[in-house]
């Protein structure tokens, strides 16, 4: 558990003036509940042989009491063998502070430390004619204050100080390693009933046998060196909590230190009216919280020094050094700013700058010159290279007007310390366009409203547009939208809503500090939401022909339009898109043929055309057609009869007519060279002929019948079967 040291208690504690302070009409209830309650802080340190303990009240009337009952100091020691445990009072009589004839006879111990404790003790008179009003109140609570803490101070860095004002015991008989030991503290007479109306508090410490305490250097920061001087800055906390104070030690050879401060190093937590004053001092406390840091000065710079720190806690044991840091001071003076500094315009295209330099230092190495477009800047360096100290003058000679109307030099030295003279003004008359804005990006929503960007062009000093729009992109006078102009590269524009323009142009020209105009951008052409379907296309003429329909078709004469669409319905059902054709794919008379219709079927055709904004024109008047297809009607050209003599029949095989409107097919036959007469109808492409007989010649042939009623002539007869 992290420990805080008894030294930090006088920083917090609240004393009695404040309780008389309070406004005349505060209630009683208000002053009292202001006032800190009594207590003890208690700690406790294990070194094995012996432990030993320190504590102190937090109040200085709590404190003077103290002086006078002295403490109680109990133990209880428990182990395995006695878990109930065995307690003991180590201070048969109330330990109190040394009297002042022992601390005479005892002051060789730690003369510093035993004097201070006797001075806030017994250097004070007890004025026995107490005087009850507020001034001397006041005065005797101020003065409780300086003595406790005071007394306080001297206890936390000295031992014998702290034993001297009875805040310090050592328990030696510390003898089971492995026994657990249960320290209490307490006023003497906190048992009886007082008429002090003091609260009283007992304060309660544990301590393993087995645990002994190991001391631990404090950790040190990286230093922040400065002209001739160094900020050492470490952690205020160490594993064991807080301490109360620290060494600081110095070396120039990293070997034999010295301390620089012979008094212990306080860093206490500063006043929040103080910092509220100081606000260089507010940022340094917040940016090291929780941090110590100390301030040495340096005898001379770009010279290591070395730096260590060691703690020192409330049992004033001192910590052991910290890791050695290196600090060295650097350099931080500037040299002396140039003077006479002047800038004279030379024929509007250069700025002539002169100076002088009365006082050459010894570690001066020349000039930088700065340019502004304002006396407060920003500065822009003009050149890459540092000038040389024996020039006196710099020609500017590509000056900028508006932009950089303002110069300032510095002085360098080695160490890139400057010192600036004040700026002037080395102004030239701008007289050059700026370029025109490029990359022009616009669009228009439904509601007839056109947004605008564009990219500036890269002159530093442009400051506004002027946006032009016009109607057809070529118009040589567009008209001016922002007659004052604007400072920002986008711009809104409001068109009427029922317009029948699908395009509106933009351009846009830039405008510089000296009001110079650069040219006009390119145009942009900004298309607008197409409200109005395109005109109707017409069928001008059918052609029913061999392979289909063909459609002459009268195109839409709406400008934007990109596509026309066929539509086609047989019967009563819907219409179906058939051909969508791309005007630029459509020839001059505007012709298409509808090859997949079906003979002897009925149809409806019309068109659509669509725009570039998707929108379709109303179909056309439909017109109806009824197809018939010209037809050759294929037969059979040859036939495969095979004569089976046993079963006394012929069978007859031919290739079918691939067609989907074959109905059947019919057979003829011949006899002994006579005439073909039909003897059967087959839907298959084979018959068997039963009739036969031996030594009769046969001959065959096959028309076929088709769906819609018509026949293809006979087909080639096959030579003589016997």
């Amino acid at each position: 558990m992290k420990k805080i040291s008894l030294f930090l208690l006088f920083f917090s504690f609240i004393s009695v003036e404040n309780a008389f302070s309070q406004k005349a009409n505060a209630t009683q209830k208000d002053t009292l509940s202001k006032i800190k309650k009594p207590k003890i802080m208690l700690l406790a340190r294990n070194y094995r042989d012996s432990v030993v303990l320190r504590w102190s009240p937090n109040m200085p009337a709590y404190w003077l009491a103290g002086t006078v009952r002295g403490y109680i100091i109990e133990r209880t020691e428990y182990s395995k063998e006695n878990q109930q445990g065995t307690r003991q009072i180590l201070t048969p009589k109330p330990l109190k502070p040394w009297t002042l004839e022992q601390m005479k006879s005892r002051l060789a111990e730690d003369e510093k430390g035993i004097s201070v404790v006797g001075e806030m003790l017994y250097g004070y008179p007890n004025d026995k004619n107490f005087k009850t009003d507020f001034f001397n109140i006041k005065k005797i609570s101020q003065e409780q204050n300086v003595r406790f803490a005071t007394t306080l101070t001297a206890a936390e860095f000295s031992k014998k100080a702290a034993e001297a004002a009875g805040l310090r015991f050592v328990d030696k008989n510390i003898k089971k390693k492995d026994a657990l030991y249960t320290y209490k503290i307490y006023l003497a007479g906190s048992e009886i009933p007082t008429k002090t109306k003091i609260v009283l508090d007992t304060a309660q410490v544990v301590v393993e046998a087995g645990q002994s305490f190991l001391t631990f250097a404090p950790f040190v920061d990286k230093p922040e060196n400065g002209d001739r001087k160094t900020t050492l800055i470490w952690d205020r906390l160490g594993p064991e909590g807080d301490f109360s104070a620290f060494y600081i030690e110095k070396s120039e050879d990293g070997k034999n230190f010295k301390r620089v401060n012979q008094t212990p190093f306080v860093m206490g937590k500063p006043d929040p009216q103080e910092l509220a004053k100081d606000t260089l001092l507010k940022a340094q406390f917040a940016k090291w919280e929780n941090k110590a840091f100390y301030i040495d000065s340096l005898a001379k710079n770009y010279h290591k020094y070395y730096y260590r720190i060691r703690g020192i806690d409330s049992f004033g044991e001192e910590s052991k050094p910290s890791e050695t840091i290196v600090a060295m001071g650097k350099d931080l003076t500037p040299p002396k700013s140039p003077d006479d500094f002047r800038a004279k315009n030379v024929n509007n295209t250069a700025i002539m700058l002169t100076w002088k330099k009365t006082v050459k230092e010894a570690d001066f190495k020349g000039y930088v010159i700065g340019r502004g477009p304002t006396v407060n800047g920003p500065f822009q360096p003009i050149t890459q290279n540092i000038i040389p100290p024996n020039t006196l003058s710099f020609t500017d000679t590509e000056p900028q007007a508006y932009i950089g109307d303002y110069y300032i030099i510095a002085s360098v030295d080695t160490a890139g310390n400057l010192a600036y003279t004040l700026p002037i003004a080395g102004g030239i008359e701008d007289r050059l366009p700026p370029s025109f804005p490029t990359d022009l990006v616009g669009k228009a929503d439904s509601l007839g409203r056109v947004k605008l960007s564009w990219k500036s062009p890269k002159n530093p000093d442009v400051a506004l547009f002027k946006v032009y729009r016009s109607y057809t992109a070529e118009n040589k006078y567009y008209t001016q939208i922002t007659p004052v102009g604007i400072s920002s590269n986008t711009f809104s524009d409001t068109l009427a809503n029922k317009m029948l323009n699908e395009n509106v142009y933009y351009k846009v020209v830039a405008i510089d500090l000296s009001n110079n105009h650069s040219a006009f951008s390119e145009y942009l052409n900004v298309k607008l939401p197409d409200k109005n379907p395109p005109t109707t296309p017409v069928i001008k003429d059918v052609l029913v022909t061999e392979k289909g329909v063909r459609l002459s078709i009268v195109g839409s004469e709406s400008e934007d339009v990109v596509a026309h669409i066929i539509y086609r319905k047989e019967g009563n059902a819907d219409w179906q898109t058939i051909k969508e054709i791309a005007k630029n794919q459509l020839s001059s008379a505007l012709l298409y043929e509808d090859e997949s219709v079906v003979s002897n079927k009925s149809y409806q055709y019309a068109v659509v055309a669509k725009d570039d904004d998707g929108l379709l024109s109303p179909k056309s008047f439909p017109i109806p057609v009824k197809y018939f297809r010209k037809t050759e009607y294929a037969t059979v050209s040859k036939i495969n009869a095979q004569i089976d003599a046993q079963k006394k029949q012929v069978n007859l095989s031919w290739s079918p007519v691939l067609s989907q409107t074959v109905s059947h097919y019919l057979i003829y036959r011949a006899v002994d060279g006579g005439g073909l007469e039909m003897i059967a109808s087959s839907k298959e492409s084979n018959y068997t002929d039963k009739d036969f007989k031996a030594n009769t010649s046969y001959q065959y042939a096959i028309k076929v019948a088709y769906l819609d009623g018509k026949f293809s002539g006979i087909g080639e007869i096959n030579p003589t079967t016997k």
